[in-house]
C-alpha cells in the first residue's frame, strides 16, 4: 500500500482539486486524500498512518501535533507562516506541478529512505539515437513519447547539450537532470529526488535537460547508463524514451540498455557514410548485438508553429503518423515482411526521389484534400 499524503485545508475545493492532480502523477510515490473536516482528518489518522500532512497555515498548531504525521507541510497563502518542528511552508497559490516538485524537493531532503511503493516493474526503454545532425530526432522522440504516453505512463530524458526544451516550452527550470545525476553519483536518488525533477507537458513526463553540457561529460562512464537502469527499473513507468544526443564515450552503454533504438537516416551518400562507420564501429568495439536493436526511418519534414504548441502538433503531423508506424511495427503489429509505402499513415515516412525531402505524393494528395474540405 502506498504512502499516504493527507490534504486538509479551509478551502476544500483547493485539496480536493490538488488530491485529485497528485494522484494522476504516476511518479509521485504517495496516494492523496482530501478531508472535509478536522475531525474527519484526525479519526482517519488514528487509524491510518500519515506520512505527510499538508494543512492550511492557519491551523491550530496543536490540533496539528494530535494528527502524529510523519512530516508536516503547511499551506501558506502568502502571509507569514513559521513551520512548527521540522515541518515547512508552501506557498499554496501557485500551479499544482510547481506545488509537487517543491513538496517533493523538501521531502527527500529529510526522509532517508523515501517511498517506493507503486513500483511496477522493468520500463520499456525505447532509444532515440543518429550519428546525423539535424536529422529530427528530437521531435522524434517528443512524438514517439507524447503517444506512448497516451498508452501508458512515460517519461522522456533528453541528453542533449543544448535541447531548446525550456526556449519551446517557456519554461525556467529550477532543476534538472544535472540534479539526478549527482544524487545517483553520491547514492542519494530516490522516487522523491524523480519526482521533485519531473514536468510535464500534454501527458507526457519529462526531465528538464542540462543546463550546463558539461556535467554530461564530467559524468562518470557508469552513472547515465545506470541512473536510466535505475529509473526503469524503480519508478512506475512503464515507458521510458531517451533522446540520446550526439555521440560520446558512454553512447554504446547507454543504447545497451534500450529494447529498441529509432535511428533517423537520410539518404544522401554522405549521411549513409557515416552511419556505415557507426555500425562498423559497433562491430569493431563488441558492441555488435546492438545493431540488432536498431530501427532506421527517414522521417519528414515537419512544419509546426513554433513555441509550446510545437510540441502539441506534432502528434497530428506526419512526424507523428511516422512515429505511431514505428511503434507499431515494433510491437509486431506490422508483418515484418511487408514493407510500407510512402506517406502512409501506418508505416514509416520517407521523402521523396531521390532524398529530396518532398512529401510523397499520395500524402500530398491527402493533405490537399484535406484543405478543401474533403474527409478522409
Amino acid at each position: 500500500m502506498r504512502k499516504i499524503l493527507a490534504i486538509y485545508d479551509e478551502d476544500i475545493l483547493y485539496a480536493e482539486r490538488f488530491a485529485r492532480e497528485v494522484n494522476r502523477k504516476t511518479h509521485v510515490p504517495f496516494e492523496a486524500a482530501a478531508f472535509r473536516t478536522l475531525d474527519g482528518l484526525k479519526k482517519f489518522a488514528a487509524a491510518s498512518p500519515v506520512e505527510v500532512l499538508m494543512i492550511s497555515a492557519e491551523t491550530d498548531r496543536r490540533a496539528v501535533r494530535e494528527i502524529h504525521a510523519a512530516k508536516t507541510v503547511y499551506l501558506a497563502d502568502g502571509r507569514s507562516a513559521a513551520g512548527d518542528g521540522d515541518a515547512f511552508c508552501i506557498y499554496k497559490y501557485q500551479s499544482s506541478a510547481n506545488i509537487i516538485r517543491e513538496l517533493m524537493d523538501r521531502y527527500s531532503e529529510t526522509e532517508k529512505n523515501p517511498p517506493m511503493e507503486g513500483i511496477r516493474g522493468m520500463a520499456r526503454i525505447y532509444g532515440i539515437y543518429s550519428p546525423l545532425g539535424q536529422c529530427g530526432k528530437t521531435s522524434l522522440a517528443v512524438a514517439v513519447g507524447r503517444i506512448l504516453a497516451g498508452e501508458a505512463p512515460t517519461l522522456l530524458l533528453n541528453l542533449e547539450e543544448f535541447s531548446g526544451f525550456g526556449a519551446l516550452a517557456g519554461e525556467d527550470y529550477r532543476s534538472d537532470l544535472s540534479d539526478l545525476l549527482y544524487y545517483f553519483s553520491s547514492g542519494e536518488y530516490s522516487s522523491a529526488r524523480l519526482a521533485a525533477v519531473v514536468h510535464t507537458m500534454n501527458g507526457l513526463d519529462y526531465v528538464p535537460p542540462v543546463h550546463f553540457p558539461e556535467d554530461l561529460d564530467l559524468a562518470k562512464a557508469a552513472e547515465l547508463p545506470g541512473l536510466i537502469r535505475r529509473i526503469a527499473a524503480e519508478s512506475a513507468y512503464r515507458n521510458l524514451v531517451v533522446d540520446v544526443g550526439r555521440s560520446r564515450k558512454i553512447t554504446a552503454a547507454i543504447l545497451g540498455e534500450c529494447d529498441a533504438v529509432f535511428m533517423p537516416e537520410r539518404k544522401d551518400p554522405v549521411s549513409q557514410a557515416k552511419i556505415a562507420e557507426f555500425e562498423r564501429y559497433l562491430g569493431d568495439s563488441g558492441n555488435g548485438g546492438i545493431a540488432g536493436k536498431i530501427r532506421k526511418v527517414t522521417l519528414p519534414r515537419t512544419a509546426c508553429l513554433p513555441g509550446r504548441s510545437y510540441f502539441d502538433q506534432l502528434v497530428w503531423t506526419e512526424m507523428g503518423r511516422c512515429a505511431r508506424g514505428l511503434l507499431m511495427r515494433e510491437r509486431g503489429q506490422l508483418p515484418p515482411e511487408t514493407e510500407p509505402r510512402a506517406g502512409e499513415a501506418w508505416g514509416e515516412c520517407r521523402p521523396g526521389e531521390g532524398g529530396s525531402g518532398r512529401i510523397p505524393r499520395r500524402a500530398e494528395n491527402r493533405r490537399q484534400s484535406r484543405e478543401q474540405g474533403a474527409v478522409i
